[in-house]
């Protein structure tokens, strides 16, 4: 037996359903119109008992049987949905025959003998069947032929048959769908059995394991045994998640949603994560685990996943070594460049000590250099705090228009001390706007939760940049958002940013090599350091630029309805209470 796409089954099975749920609907108004069940056969709409009998069939199949029997037999599945339908046009055919002038038999039956080619031989002989049981009973003189004549509709009946024997022979190759007896194996045929998979995944050192759409393993490579310091026999058939134990880099137990293979079968989708995944003897090791789910991409139905495991304990170790390094040397640091800065400060206060102008010159590009050096140690401690996860945040329930309007106050110093113009905007999604034609003047409220001491670092260090590369125009900073997303952004109109450097400006160390950072100092991780505190609160930092027309950076923060944040406001206010005074 041949199959094709569930895709185009599904599809004219829904022309088929629409038509018998019409012809249904016609029985239904006939029948209340006569007020009888037995509807009169003499309409040449094609609607009588029979009509009525195998149009509420095909109605109900659809609606209640078809999404069962499919589960066990596609094929069989939709056979049965088309031969109602056949069933159906038949019976109304019958019926309109009663009129000598019917043109509707010779359109249904070409339509449907012509069509149902399109699924296959199986329903083209069904069909071709009942067309031939019509044109024999024609010939018997228990049914009027059409307008053709007897005659005509034998020669039309030959033509038939041979057009859909012509169509059946060129179509023969396109029944190319996965048997449905076939589909609950697919995993054990098409990727355990399957030596060329076997070879291939046996030959990767990172681990490879298969699961079934029941999300049980079938499969799993000496990669992964290594990986999980088991044996084969103790860990096929079971289900991946007595086996993987995952937790998150920062050793927190992941939410069922946010579980790597169970989000990827869910949403059907390929998914990324770096994890820590706990093996033999409670070793914890840190892996990227990538989660490719195994689908027909036709029918959508999903036969199970690929779960890719590479361990990155090693380098792990080594940039936690080197972040503590850097912490370390810095901190250490710290308290020498802090005590020259100091002293350089009071050698340079007039009240101190008194010096000539040229030492002053001196002393003063000392000071420059050493408050630098101090900015530098400072973004070095943060950096390597922020990669291993040690840095510190107590997010609470922030409104944004109302902290971005106290922090703009004490920024709009430094933008005005150089020349330039300060903005503040407040934009309100569509809902809120449209409240506000309708007169009512709401200010929306932008709740999200976040550290606002960290916060104040992400927005002042953006503003500082920008105030720092604009010579001449304004600054501006902005708030919007929707039901999903509170928006911040800071824009300029400085020389702009090469398209080439905008991809790189939140790595660490990067700076936009042109004339303008030349002249102007900084470390390369302001901006680092910005992403790495907007991703603490599973938010998004990212610019636009146009050479010549300034820069714009953007943050995107999850937002908070009002009735969660009041539930936060009430549990934070809860937990301050329960503080004593001498622990605050």
């Amino acid at each position: 037996m041949q199959y094709i796409s569930e895709k185009w089954l599904r599809l004219f099975n829904y022309y088929y359903f629409l038509v018998v749920a019409v012809l249904f609907g016609m029985y239904i108004y006939f029948a209340i119109h006569q007020q009888s069940l037995m509807v009169s056969g003499r309409s040449m709409y094609g609607v009588s008992v029979a009509t009525g009998i195998f149009a509420a069939a095909g109605v109900f199949y659809n609606l209640l049987l078809l999404r069962l029997i499919r589960r066990t037999n596609i094929w069989l599945a939709y056979l049965l949905s088309f031969s109602f339908f056949a069933l159906t046009c038949n019976a109304a055919t019958e019926s309109s025959l009663e009129y000598s002038s019917s043109y509707i038999y010779l359109i249904h039956n070409v339509f449907i003998a012509f069509g149902a080619v399109t699924f296959g031989p199986i329903i083209a002989l069904v069909i071709l069947g009942i067309v031939g049981v019509v044109f024999a009973m024609t010939v018997s003189g228990t049914a009027e032929s059409s307008l053709l004549g007897i005659r005509g509709d034998a020669v039309s009946m030959i033509f038939r048959v041979a057009g859909v024997a012509v169509l059946l022979y060129f179509l023969r190759d396109k029944y190319h769908t996965v048997s449905p007896s076939q589909q609950d194996n697919y995993i054990e045929r098409y990727f355990v059995k399957n030596e060329v998979v076997k070879l291939l995944t046996d030959s990767l050192s990172d681990g490879v394991i298969i699961i079934d759409k029941n999300e049980n393993i079938k499969s799993i490579n000496p990669g992964a045994l290594k990986l999980l310091g088991q044996e084969k026999k103790d860990i096929l058939d079971l289900n991946y998640r007595s086996v993987l134990k995952f937790a998150s880099l920062q050793h927190e137990k992941l939410l069922p949603e946010n579980e790597p293979v169970a989000k990827a079968l869910k949403e059907q989708a390929s998914n990324n994560q770096e994890l820590i995944l706990t093996v033999k003897d409670n070793q914890e090791l840190f892996v990227d685990i990538t989660v490719s789910v195994i689908m027909n991409p036709q029918s959508h139905d999903l036969y199970g996943a690929v779960i890719i495991l590479r361990d990155f304990t090693k380098r792990k170790q080594e940039e936690t070594a080197r972040s503590e390094f850097i912490s370390t040397a810095s901190h250490e640091m710290r308290t020498p460049v802090a005590a020259i800065e100091g002293y350089l400060g009071l050698a340079l206060n007039d009240k101190v000590g008194t010096i000539d102008e040229r030492a002053r010159g001196y002393l003063e590009k000392a000071h420059a250099s050493t408050e630098h050096l101090g900015r530098l140690f400072q973004d070095l401690l943060l950096s390597a705090k922020a990669e291993d996860g040690r840095l510190m945040s107590r997010p609470k329930v922030v409104e944004m228009g109302q902290y971005l309007e106290q922090l703009v106050d004490t920024l709009r110093f430094t933008a005005e001390k150089k020349g330039l113009l300060m903005d503040f905007t407040v934009g309100a999604s569509a809902a809120e706007q449209s409240d506000s034609m309708n007169g009512k003047m709401i200010k929306p409220l932008y709740y999200t939760h976040v550290d606002p001491d960290r916060m104040r670092e992400v927005i002042t260090n953006l503003f500082d940049n920008a105030v720092k590369y604009t010579e001449t125009g304004k600054v501006t900073v902005g708030l919007t958002g929707n039901n999903e997303v509170v928006q911040l952004f800071i824009r300029d109109t400085g020389p702009g940013i090469p398209a080439a450097d905008i991809g790189h400006l939140f790595q660490k160390f990067y700076r936009v090599d042109n004339s303008a950072t030349r002249t102007v100092g900084g470390t390369g991780l302001g901006l680092f350091i910005c992403r790495k505190i907007v991703e603490l609160y599973n938010g998004r930092i990212w610019a636009e630029s146009e050479l010549g027309k300034g820069s714009t950076f953007f943050i995107n923060l999850p937002r908070l309805n009002n009735q969660k944040a009041a539930e936060l406001l009430k549990s934070e206010a809860a937990e301050d209470a329960s503080v004593s005074p001498l622990d605050k």
